[in-house]
C-alpha cells in the first residue's frame, strides 16, 4: 500500500491511498473464499468450486466490489496508522479509481478527508500561576460547623409567636390552576428559609402566625403540572424553634471522641482545613484549564464541534422540558430543540460545547506534551471501579466496553487525568494573599483511578 498525506488546513488532512494489485488480491481472495463456503454447485464439495464456475453464478462485478467493502476499513486503518493520524470525526471517502473487474489483477485508488486536532502551542506550564480558595479555617467557619453539629441534637420546641427564618413550621398546602385544586398536602414540616418546596414560600411563612392562612403565586416544580403557575394556599398550623444544646465539654463527649469544646474545636479546624486542601487540588486542576482554554489560540474542528453544540442544545432541551413535565427522547428533534431552548439559552449551550472541546483538545496536547501512555492495568482498574460504582460486573461491564469499541476512550481518560497531574506538579499554586500551596502530596491521592470513575460517572448520568 502506497500513500500520502497534505495538510488541506489546521484541523483537516487528505490521505491518497494506492491499493496494489498483490494486496487487492489478498482481499478478493478472502471473498472467493467466503462465497465459495456459501455456494453450493452440482459436482463439487463446498469451498473446492472454481473461481470462473464463482463468477459466472455470483458475478466477477459484485465479487470485486465485495472485496473493496471488505478491505477498505483496514486499509483507512493502516493509513491512518502509517501518518500517525488521529480522527476526531467520521472520514470523508472519495474513490478516485475504482477496481476495474475486468482485470485480472485489479488496484484500487481512494482518499480520506480526516478532521484532526489542530498544531496546540502549550505555554510553559511551570511558569504557570493558578490562584485557589484559602485553606485556613476562620473561627467563623469554626462555629457554623459546631452550630451544624449542635443542630443534630436540638429538640423542637413549640413558640407562640410569628415564624421567622430556621424556625420550623407545620403546614397545610393547597395549589389551584384556574380555581381548580390540582394537589394538596397537609401535616408537612418546613424549615423556614430553606427553599427546599418552591419559590415564594419562605416570604409566605415569614412572619405568619399559627391559625393564620395566606395566599401566593408560583411556578409548580414537578408532577403533572410542573412549570405551570398556580395559585398556592398555605396554612400555618404550628411554628417550632430548635433549642439547641449547650457547648460544653459534656456535648462534646456526647458529640465526639473529644473530652473537651477545645479539642472538639481544634478537631473541627482540622476537618474543614483538610477538606479545603483537597479542594485546593480541584480548583488548580479546574482553573489551570480555565486558564489554558482561555489563553491558548487554536481554531476549532467544526464536526467535532457541531457534534458537542447539538449534544449539548439536546440536553438543555431535555432538561427543560423535564422541567416542565414533559420527557424527551435521547436525540430530540431540531423542533423540539427550538421548542424548549430560546437563543439565550441556545448560546449557553453553544458557548458550553465549545468550552468542552477547547478542554479535551488541549488535555490532548497535554498528553503529546508529557508523552502520557497508559497501561491496560490502570484502563482495567478504571473500568472496574466503574462498573462497582453502577453495581454492575465488572467483567460483564468490560465485555460491553470492548463490543462496543469503546476502549479506546478509556485509555484516552486516563491519559487525560494523567497528563492533567504532570502538569500541577509544575505549576504554581497560590492563595489570593500570595501563600504559596504545595498540593503536590495529594495529587495522586485526588486523581486516582477512583476519581476518574466518579468523574465518568457522573458523566454518564448527565
Amino acid at each position: 500500500m502506497k500513500s500520502s498525506v497534505e495538510s488541506l488546513d489546521p484541523t483537516t488532512v487528505k490521505l491518497a491511498v494506492e491499493i496494489t494489485p498483490d494486496e487487492f488480491a489478498t482481499a478478493l481472495e478472502e471473498v472467493y473464499q467466503q462465497v465459495g463456503q456459501e455456494l453450493t454447485m452440482p459436482g463439487f464439495r463446498r469451498g473446492k468450486i472454481p473461481r470462473p464456475l464463482i463468477d459466472r453464478r455470483v458475478g466477477r462485478a459484485n465479487l470485486v466490489q465485495h472485496a473493496v467493502e471488505l478491505g477498505i476499513d483496514g486499509w483507512i486503518t493502516a493509513a491512518l496508522r502509517e501518518h500517525s493520524v488521529r480522527p476526531l470525526a467520521p472520514v470523508e471517502l472519495d474513490v478516485t479509481k475504482e477496481a476495474d473487474p475486468t482485470a485480472a489483477e485489479p488496484d484500487f485508488e481512494f482518499a480520506v478527508t480526516v478532521e484532526i486536532a489542530p498544531p496546540i502551542d502549550i505555554p510553559d506550564i511551570s511558569a504557570t500561576t493558578v490562584t485557589v480558595d484559602p485553606g485556613a479555617a476562620s473561627d467563623e467557619a469554626v462555629d457554623a460547623e459546631l452550630d451544624m453539629l449542635r443542630g443534630r441534637f436540638a429538640s423542637l420546641r413549640t413558640v407562640d409567636r410569628p415564624a421567622a427564618e430556621d424556625d420550623f413550621a407545620t403546614i397545610d398546602l393547597t395549589a389551584e390552576i384556574d380555581s381548580v385544586e390540582v394537589d394538596s398536602v397537609s401535616g408537612i414540616s418546613y424549615q423556614v428559609g430553606s427553599g427546599r418546596l418552591m419559590d415564594g414560600l419562605d416570604e409566605a411563612l415569614d412572619g405568619l402566625s399559627a391559625g393564620e392562612t395566606t395566599t401566593f403565586e408560583t411556578a409548580l416544580v414537578a408532577g403533572e403540572h410542573g412549570g405551570s403557575q398556580a395559585l398556592i394556599t398555605v396554612r400555618l398550623t404550628a411554628v417550632k424553634e430548635r433549642e439547641l444544646p449547650p457547648l460544653d465539654d459534656a456535648f462534646a463527649e456526647m458529640a465526639s471522641s473529644n473530652d473537651t469544646v477545645a479539642e472538639l474545636r481544634e478537631d473541627i479546624r482540622g476537618q474543614i482545613e483538610d477538606r479545603r486542601r483537597r479542594s485546593q487540588v480541584s480548583q488548580a486542576r479546574d482553573r489551570l484549564i480555565d486558564q489554558l482554554v482561555e489563553t491558548v489560540e487554536f481554531p476549532l474542528p467544526p464536526k467535532t464541534l457541531g457534534r458537542e453544540v447539538a449534544a449539548a442544545e439536546a440536553q438543555a432541551a431535555r432538561t427543560a422540558a423535564a422541567q416542565a413535565g414533559e420527557q424527551l427522547g435521547d436525540e430530540p428533534s431540531r423542533r423540539d430543540v427550538e421548542k424548549w431552548l430560546d437563543d439565550a439559552a441556545r448560546e449557553q449551550a453553544q458557548d458550553a460545547a465549545a468550552k468542552l472541546v477547547r478542554s479535551e483538545l488541549i488535555l490532548d496536547a497535554l498528553v503529546a506534551r508529557f508523552g502520557v501512555k497508559p497501561t491496560a492495568q490502570d484502563v482495567l482498574t478504571l473500568i472496574g471501579n466503574i462498573a462497582v460504582r453502577s453495581g454492575i460486573d465488572p467483567a460483564a461491564y468490560l465485555e460491553a466496553v470492548r463490543s462496543s469499541g469503546e476502549l479506546d476512550s478509556f485509555y484516552q481518560e486516563v491519559a487525560r487525568s494523567q497528563a492533567l497531574v504532570a502538569a500541577l506538579r509544575l505549576v504554581g499554586v497560590r492563595e489570593a494573599d500570595g501563600a504559596v500551596v504545595d498540593i503536590v502530596p495529594l495529587l495522586d491521592e485526588q486523581q486516582s483511578l477512583e476519581e476518574i470513575a466518579d468523574n465518568v460517572t457522573d458523566l454518564e448520568d448527565e
